[in-house]
């Protein structure tokens, strides 16, 4: 899963302390693998997500419980500057 996203002007460092907690639970869920945060060098406010699950229904499930129904993306949501991309990608 790769996630790419904008902090609002003068957000970029609460949005990624929100993101940073979200990747934190994120690891101890069942079937995430890996999960990286990447903050853009040349402009802060751009960061991408780049998570590795065992399956997508694994993401789904700690996406629909970890994330959303707790309200971590309702905090999310309001730092950001555009809506998040997301797409699932799988080994070339």
């Amino acid at each position: 899963m790769i996630v790419k996203f904008q902090a609002a002007e003068g957000k970029a460092e609460p949005l990624r302390a929100l993101v940073q907690q979200g990747r934190d639970f994120s690891l101890e869920a069942e079937g995430c693998e890996a999960f990286d945060l990447y903050q853009q060098q040349d402009d802060l406010h751009q960061f991408v997500m780049v998570q590795r699950w065992t399956s997508a229904e694994a993401h789904d499930a700690n996406f629909g419980k970890n994330v959303k129904a707790s309200g971590h993306l309702d905090k999310i949501l309001p730092l950001t500057a555009k809506p998040i991309e997301s797409a699932l990608f799988r080994p070339a």
